[in-house]
């Protein structure tokens, strides 16, 4: 059912619309819609959500949108207007002081019947959708992303999957299409094959695990009516694609024995990266939620142009994320970074449509496949990332800005409210190490000790392409850029519950609320750079699993400090930008360096500290001339002695920065540190 201004909006009028701004916005303004060249729809706001009320579908969807996105008062004004985000978008605008939208467009033409076709030709070109279902199980759903699947085996060559991979230690037999058996646990003994990986939130219990006591129930097989939602569908999907095998993370390791976990955690990131397909429950919460559940019903409106009514269907304006796809409860998981980076082949359910990303294309179910601005918008897997945007022929350059930040930075739930990081980002190996590492702190996990292994797919994937030495989320050809990492939030970090890193690595901590890790990558030539010329054994054995300790050597410039005596204050820096600690070298007065500490500073004692140097790092920031400076590590001793052959043993406590009034070479003396 419309209401009767729903009723009277014609194609024609909206298109006439493109225009619709007086002129460009004050800085920190919004765009004003010119009224005398829209159509008013609702009177107002209030009357908008009356009219919803009153069972027109079309006015309840707006206002649904529209009260999601900001605080309206009653008397707002509601028009509407045509903005084509590309030659395939017919884009209904709704201004009063904010921008909202949602879209409306028509079932693409070439899915029409065809009679119809040539009669819709001239309209194409504001108008190219397919619809979507209210079942994500409907025959159009589950028919589109078989598709793309048997599509992408057959026709993508960079897709390529002939060579079939060691399985898992165990996978789940789903049986065929059409199989109505319960599954089973199924020991793969070394065999080749294929597989999907489920990627999938926990949610606070998952109702039904391997354990040693349940270990030879499961192998004979598993009830689908005890099996969690999540799990069920992801079985319905597995075997519509014709996969016999499913891998799930708490039905393929055994959850109460560490010694299997810490083997099959360990390559967690193989299995994902060598399935056939992960299948992403990307709108669920938790185990229970399922994802092939009911999506939001589209209304439809028969618009007139010229001589025909038109039908078109409307939803909420769908936001993408970049790599990490569509908005969804599964993207603010820890694990998920290293699954979807990995796999080949993804297959997202959102809680809006499906969506498909390989290392050839990235699809949706309400665009069409032939649509170009949805591959504009949404860059592909990270295994086409890792070919093609790490640079190994270039790993020393510091001179460019990572394509990859800057289109992931404007997108995503982990990323589009962290700030620009302008050009501080490279475009190297190791740049796109730290810079996911960032990213990868802002999400959550369950268990602390979590932390290493998360990561480490990617970290074998890093070390299988430079031969570099991985030591505790940090790099040993890279040793400079990796120590120079600090929070968002000066002395927020907290200590973990149980520890599991040693204090020079930035696993140790945890951030808190919206704070995430930075480092500063811009490291500069200087000839007094920190060596690291030793690190225990047991680092490299144990830098991917639940905890990682031991020490590292580093040689480089050193001073004993000290506070500053009150009142001393010292301005904020370029890096150091809030709170800093006013610092004093041995033997010396004034201020000589800017501080700041990783936690708060009523939970360190301030005595026994020294400064290490780093290097020199440049600065570029907003509208500001790039800036050397030399930062260093702020330490605390906690093992002191006068043999000349036994380094001292200190405990990172924070960063540093030199002031411009402090020489970086008088009063200072070389030294080994052992950090631990």
């Amino acid at each position: 059912m419309l209401c009767t201004f729903c009723q009277r909006i014609e194609l024609a009028h909206l298109v006439a619309f493109e225009v619709d701004f007086d002129e460009e916005p004050a800085a920190g303004q919004y765009q004003l819609l010119n009224a005398e060249k829209a159509y008013q729809h609702q009177p107002n706001f209030k009357a908008l959500c009356v009219s919803g009320k009153n069972q027109c579908d079309l006015c309840l969807l707006i206002s649904e949108v529209l009260e999601g996105d900001q605080n309206w008062n009653d008397d707002d004004k509601i028009y509407g207007s045509v903005n084509g985000e590309s030659e395939s978008d017919l884009v209904l605008k709704l201004r009063t002081d904010c921008s909202n939208q949602i879209y409306i467009y028509c079932v693409d033409g070439t899915e029409r019947q065809e009679d119809a076709g040539d009669r819709v030709g001239s309209l194409k070109g504001y108008a190219h959708r397919r619809l979507i279902t209210v079942d994500a199980l409907s025959d159009s759903a589950t028919t589109i992303f078989r598709r793309w699947f048997a599509e992408c085996q057959n026709t993508h060559i960079e897709c390529s999957t002939d060579v079939d991979h060691a399985m898992p230690k165990r996978v789940i037999d789903v049986g065929h299409f059409g199989d109505h058996r319960d599954p089973r646990v199924y020991e793969s003994e070394a065999e080749t094959g294929h597989w999907a990986a489920l990627s999938h939130c926990w949610g606070k219990t998952v109702t039904i695990k391997l354990t040693l006591a349940t270990y030879k129930e499961r192998i004979q097989g598993i009830s689908m009516a005890a099996l969690p939602k999540n799990f069920r569908d992801a079985i319905a999907v597995t075997r519509m694609l014709g996969i016999q095998y499913l891998w799930i993370d708490s039905l393929c390791i055994i959850q109460d024995s560490t010694e299997d976990w810490l083997q099959e955690s360990a390559k967690m990131g193989e299995i994902y990266k060598n399935s056939l397909i992960t299948i992403a429950a990307t709108n669920a919460k938790e185990s229970t939620a399922g994802f092939l559940g009911k999506r939001q019903a589209e209304v439809r409106c028969d618009l007139q142009y010229e001589y025909m009514r038109f039908p078109v269907y409307i939803r909420p304006r769908i936001e993408w994320y970049g790599f990490m796809d569509i908005v969804g409860p599964l993207n603010h998981r820890a694990w998920v970074l290293q699954e979807r980076l990995l796999a080949p082949r993804i297959l997202h359910f959102g809680g809006q449509q499906i969506m498909w990303q390989c290392q050839t294309k990235t699809l949706a179910e309400g665009f069409c496949d032939t649509d170009s601005a949805l591959e504009a918008q949404i860059p592909g897997t990270v295994e086409k990332m890792l070919k093609s945007k790490f640079d190994f022929d270039n790993e020393h350059s510091f001179d460019k800005e990572s394509e990859f930040s800057t289109q992931a930075e404007s997108r995503g739930p982990i990323l589009h409210n962290a700030p620009r990081r302008f050009n501080q980002l490279q475009d190297n190996i190791y740049g796109q190490w730290y810079h996911l590492i960032e990213m990868y702190s802002r999400l959550k996990l369950t268990n602390g000790t979590d932390k290493l292994p998360a990561i480490a797919g990617i970290a074998q994937q890093v070390h299988l392409r430079t031969g570099d030495t991985y030591l505790v989320g940090l790099w040993k050809s890279h040793i400079q850029q990796g120590l120079q990492w600090l929070c968002t939030s000066p002395g927020s970090m907290v200590k973990p519950p149980v520890p599991r890193a040693p204090s020079w690595s930035w696993a140790a901590l945890d951030v808190a609320g919206d704070d995430f890790i930075m480092f500063s990558l811009r490291h500069r030539p200087y000839e007094h750079d920190v060596q690291l010329v030793g690190f225990s054994s047991n680092l490299v054995a144990n830098g991917c699993l639940g905890t990682a300790f031991g020490t590292i050597n580093l040689l480089g410039l050193w001073s004993d400090t000290t506070l500053a005596p009150p009142p001393a204050t010292v301005p904020a820096g370029p890096f150091i930008k809030s709170s800093p600690i006013p610092l004093t070298l041995k033997g010396q007065s004034g201020i000589h360096a800017a501080g700041r500490l990783d936690c708060d500073a009523n939970s360190i004692s301030l005595t026994a500290m020294g400064i290490l140097q780093i290097g020199k790092i440049q600065y570029t920031g907003p509208r500001q001339p790039a800036e050397e400076f030399i930062s260093a590590l702020l330490l605390q001793r906690t093992q002191h002695t006068t043999a000349e052959d036994v380094p001292e043993k200190y405990i990172r406590i924070g960063i540093a920065t030199l002031l411009n009034t402090c020489d970086p070479v008088i009063g200072w003396e070389e030294r080994v540190i052992e950090v631990v």
